[in-house]
């Protein structure tokens, strides 16, 4: 091909269907499918995002994410790629955190961290805040001042 010479090589071809001109059949791609693909794209470039077990759906600009990742950081990471995607109006966030055996501490080892790391914050008073660990979750309930 010489320079300056368009390319002629390619041309769109037509879906055969039902189409009828001017209906919003018309479009190859449904806006509801193509931000599904777009917010799916995003996750998967997105490096903090790893698991292929996440689903996506769309409907009027309403995401819904569904599936399993296995830390809290990655179910957050997911969530703010499909919010970088145009036309996304919000999301639904089912995303489960599966934490494997091996990374999972006991609740005692957990309430403990939280104590230790409550008591070297010197913007918490002391005994300001109780702590609640049950299966994994914990619970953080009191009162602060904040400064801000």
């Amino acid at each position: 091909m010489d320079a300056g010479q368009p390319f002629t090589g390619w041309a769109p071809q037509a879906i055969p269907g039902n189409f009828e001109a001017g209906t919003p059949q018309e479009t190859i791609m449904s806006h509801d499918t193509s931000l599904q693909h777009r917010v799916t794209a995003e996750l998967i470039w997105d490096p903090a995002v790893t698991s292929s077990e996440i689903g996506v759906t769309a409907k009027d600009g309403v995401v819904a994410l569904t599936g399993q990742v296995g830390n809290y950081d990655e179910k957050l990471a997911a969530e703010a790629a499909a919010r970088r995607v145009r036309g996304v109006k919000a999301i639904v966030e089912e995303i489960e955190v599966n934490v494997p055996n091996a990374l999972k501490r006991p609740d005692e080892d957990i309430a403990a961290t939280a104590v230790s790391r409550l008591a070297w914050n010197v913007a918490v008073p002391p005994d300001s805040i109780s702590i609640q660990v049950s299966k994994g979750i914990i619970t953080l309930t009191g009162e602060v001042d904040h400064h801000f």
